[in-house]
């Protein structure tokens, strides 16, 4: 008995501790930042040396917009606002604040428990501070919603993501910006913009998107005032539908169809006018959903692109003529790469067309990738110690890249060359230079840039215009009056003209304009829009031999590629007039030329003090309930979870009372994760009793010992984990104690993707040794390998392996296998020394959404269907048992945990086993 009560310890341990993470991508912290804070009127904001400069640049800042939400809510915040800035967002992926691994597609998180906004600089300033007025209106809506800062405020307030995230867009950018523009004359052009009382099963971009187009226009009909009414009235009536009734004095519905009759008015007109694509161009790679980034080698025989396939992003090439795509790279973990950066990044051909030059995430950093496309494979990986790389371009000669590079909070040109690794930096000063193109006769740089003459101060105009750099003369050169925002430029092959995207007609067009003072056409007038998946993406390529023009275009929710001829002779569309009312700044109508150093904005922000920052542990979270049992005493058990600020440091307490301390589980622990190696260290007492049903003897042993464990991860998908444990058991029922000694050994691995339906493509992999010393030897030895695979939208195809061995000198038996390994059987009740497992599932949407409004107006949804089939074998060292099980299921969430009922058919060797019945389980799907 005191076996299996020592090594069941063991699993405890590992299942009981809250920060035990079995899987998991890693977030390596190669830096060791010093993180430092300056407090203001209404923020605490925390940063560390490296960006000292954006931290200051952001006091002021982060002050005008609480001015501005405080004016338009109608409410001040009781208490000061954290901020937490990251200087890119590799290094905003690896906070501890939150638990999981974050999306490159998010620009930042507003947490609800301690109200903290943090958020990544990326790489341009109209883009920060958006997205810093975005966050920061949530935590204004937080305040508002639940003013006692409990999490069942929260929990108890029946809101659509469209309304909250609509808001905040719509407060952050008042006036619809291009890609918004896009995505809804897309929508309105194929019939796909939803009703707002349909919007709220949206949970991706399009809750953004149109949820900011209908807040625009609730606030311009019915007065500025109303997000903040609807707030109010959210607080008081917990039901959004009431709280918009009772702000609007309508129903959804009836808002729904103003809102529609609005933007069929306003855009209408427009599209009535608009081309198709297929008119004046072809079509290359129209992808399922995704393919972004065109570079066409300079004969035109090759195209290459990102695309989105079998889960991942990857660089793919594309013969011109016969059309077959051919995968070279992968992110995700595959070919040793994180991210090809989908929304800043982008192949380059080289002037020979021998090699493919990209960026790519490694760690915290950036790396070149060199392509050789002769020899398909990777010819080098350049480092620069940048943070991000944010588009390049080959020399005509080859032997030089110049691109644009995230380091500290600032966003330069560099000039590398790729052979020596030497570079020179171009540019250092506040402004923003992004998607270089180099001219054909080697003089001048053309890009993206929100440089301004030295006398305008940072703070008047934020709009990105196109710009010439000369190399020799190290002098820039920036057309006038360029209205809206002016995007991905690149040379055509006479050098004498460059296409760019502009915004200036509200949505996203190809204009082109002479290099030299000249004018400045319109190309393409599409429904859609010319981009990548955000707006400054490159989009464009222009081949220098072919002539050939190709580029990324949106239409109907997917990304594709498409070419046309040299478009010389489409330069007869009419400009857009001036916008009204007007919302570009109107620079004056005369070239340019300057070489002075551009001013810095002269903002008072020195007052506030910069002081180190210094951890303070604050309640996380608290889980706990008790019960009275006649003779059987008292029983209580809860959990605590303390964390600072930044989640770098953890403190976990677990207690269970049964009747006395003595019989009771205790257990707490201490994490640092603010270096590469994490360790944990934990303090435990954990008593387990049990009955002999056949003499009615009590048995149990009290173990109490100590723990220390670390885990060294390789990079964000690899780790090793060693844990050591050591203690004393105290079987008080034979009157002795049990020393023991154990220390586990894990190698895991974790490529998933995820989306918001579960794990949808990519493998985990878990597999450890562990050798306990008692009054005998025993060695467990496990493994644990799942993959996942999705052959269409949403329908994942999920398998898992499971296996466990003990093993040593007269090593006890007992269960290892775990629980309900074959669903439908109970494994406590055998005794085994080896096991197999596995399991196949097959997962589907089921119900994505229902609203009843009889006999009562109830929403759910998210309720997912499943079949599967489990086959195990299990060996006690006499006898082998085989067990078998199949059947479907039905999974919905409920909070961090989900939901699972599964309906086994049970067989083993000798045919079926009972009835088949319902099985619950309360977790999570493997």
């Amino acid at each position: 008995m005191r076996h299996l009560l020592l090594l069941i310890l063991f699993a405890w341990l590992a299942s009981a501790t809250p920060s035990a993470a079995y899987f998991g991508k890693n977030k390596v912290h190669e830096l060791g930042e010093q993180w430092l804070v300056t407090e203001t009127d209404h923020f605490v904001i925390h940063f560390y040396e490296a960006e000292r400069e954006l931290a200051l640049e952001t006091v002021p800042l982060a002050e005008a917009i609480y001015g501005e939400l405080r004016d338009r809510l109608g409410h001040e915040p009781k208490s000061k606002i954290p901020v937490i800035l990251y200087s890119s967002h590799p290094a905003f992926q690896r906070t501890n604040i939150t638990p999981g691994w974050i999306d490159e597609g998010t620009g930042g998180i507003t947490e609800f428990l301690k109200r903290r906004v943090f958020l990544p600089y990326p790489g341009s300033h109209e883009e920060f501070r958006h997205v810093l007025a975005h966050e920061l209106t949530h935590a204004f809506q937080i305040d508002i919603i639940a003013p006692g800062g409990s999490s069942r405020e929260i929990q108890e307030v029946s809101v659509p993501l469209w309304s909250l995230e609509g808001m905040a867009e719509y407060l952050s950018r008042p006036e619809l910006d291009a890609m918004s523009v896009v995505w809804l004359r897309s929508a309105l052009t194929e019939g796909d913009l939803p009703e707002l009382t349909e919007l709220a099963r949206y949970r991706d971009v399009r809750a953004y998107r149109f949820g900011q187009s209908a807040w625009r226009y609730l606030a311009t009909v019915y007065g500025e005032e109303t997000p903040g009414r609807y707030l109010a009235a959210l607080r008081a009536t917990k039901d959004s539908d009431a709280a918009f009734e009772e702000v609007f004095g309508k129903s959804l519905a009836m808002l729904s169809r103003e809102w529609r009759a609005d933007l069929r008015r306003e855009f209408y007109p427009a599209l009535s006018e608009a081309d198709r694509i297929e008119q004046h161009a072809e079509v290359i790679v129209k992808g399922a959903n995704l393919a972004i980034a065109p570079s066409l080698s300079p004969s035109g025989d090759w195209l290459a692109y990102l695309a989105s396939r079998d889960g991942s992003i990857a660089l793919c090439v594309r013969e011109r003529r016969d059309g077959k795509e051919k995968r070279l790279l992968a992110g995700d973990g595959a070919d040793g790469l994180e991210s090809l950066r989908p929304f800043h990044g982008g192949p380059r051909w080289s002037p020979d067309s021998r090699y493919l030059m990209l960026p790519a995430q490694v760690g915290a950093h950036d790396l070149l990738i060199l392509y050789d496309f002769r020899e398909r494979t990777i010819a080098a990986k350049i480092s620069l110690g940048l943070e991000e790389v944010r588009g390049l371009t080959w020399s005509p000669s080859g032997n030089e890249v110049v691109l644009a590079g995230l380091s500290g909070g600032r966003t330069d040109l560099y000039k590398v060359n790729w052979r020596t690794r030497e570079y020179v930096r171009l540019t250092d000063d506040p402004f923003v230079y992004l998607q270089p193109d180099w001219s054909p006769d080697g003089r001048t740089i053309v890009c993206a840039t929100d440089r301004r003459d030295g006398s305008a101060p940072l703070h008047v105009d934020r709009k990105l215009q196109i710009a010439y750099y000369d190399l020799d003369g190290e002098t820039w050169y920036i057309p006038a009056f360029q209205a809206g925002n002016n995007t991905s430029p690149v040379w055509a092959a006479d050098g004498k003209r460059v296409a760019f995207v502009s915004d200036r007609d509200g949505g996203l067009d190809l204009y082109t304009r002479l290099s030299a003072p000249g004018t400045t056409r319109r190309i393409t007038r599409w429904d859609g829009g010319v981009c990548g998946l955000v707006q400054t993406s490159p989009a464009l390529d222009w081949a220098r031999e072919s002539g050939e023009l190709v580029f990324a275009y949106y239409e109907n929710e997917r990304w594709s590629v498409a070419g046309m001829p040299d478009p010389v002779d489409r330069l007869d569309l009419p400009m857009p007039t001036p916008l009204d009312p007007p919302r570009y700044h109107a620079f004056q109508e005369v070239d340019v030329a300057f070489t002075d150093e551009p001013a810095v904005d002269p903002a008072p922000i020195e007052p506030y003090r910069i002081r180190p920052y210094r951890p303070r542990f604050s309640l996380d979270g608290a889980v706990g309930g008790g019960s009275a049992v006649t003779e059987g005493g008292l029983y209580s058990g809860s959990s605590l979870s303390f964390t600072d600020l930044l989640g770098n440091h953890r403190l976990n307490v677990l207690f269970g009372i049964y009747g006395s301390l003595n019989s009771s589980d205790l257990l707490v622990s201490y994490e640092n994760l603010s270096a590469r190696a994490e360790y944990e260290v934990a303090l435990f007492q954990f008593s387990r009793q049990s009955i002999d049903w056949y003499d009615g003897t009590g048995r149990g042993t009290l173990y109490r010992g100590a723990s220390f464990g670390v885990r060294w991860p390789f990079d964000r998908y690899h780790r090793w984990e060693t844990t050591l444990r050591v203690g004393e058991g105290d079987a008080f029922h034979e009157r002795q104690t049990l020393t023991f000694f154990g220390l586990t050994q894990s190698f895991v691995r974790d490529t998933v993707k995820w989306s918001y339906y579960g794990a949808r493509s990519g493998s985990r992999l878990r597999i450890g040794w562990e050798p306990i010393l008692s009054d005998r030897l025993a060695n467990w030895t496990f493994a644990d390998l799942r993959f996942y695979r999705e052959p269409f939208d949403r329908v994942v195809l999920a398998s898992r392996t499971l296996g466990g061995w003990l093993h040593g000198e007269r090593a006890p038996a007992f269960r290892v296998a775990p629980r309900f390994a074959v669903r439908g059987f109970y494994s406590d009740s055998w005794d085994d020394k080896q096991y197999a497992v596995e399991s196949l599932e097959l997962r589907f949407p089921l119900i994505d959404f229902v609203q009843l409004g009889w006999p009562l107006p109830l929403m759910f949804g998210g309720i997912r269907g499943a079949f599967f089939f489990d086959a195990g074998v299990f060996d006690d060292g006499d006898r082998q048992v085989y067990r078998y099980s199949y059947g479907p299921g039905v999974r919905s969430d409920f909070g961090p945990v989900q939901i699972m009922l599964d309906f086994p058919s049970k067989f083993d060797r000798d045919g079926r086993v009972g009835p088949t019945r319902g099985f619950l389980q309360i977790g999570r799907e493997f």
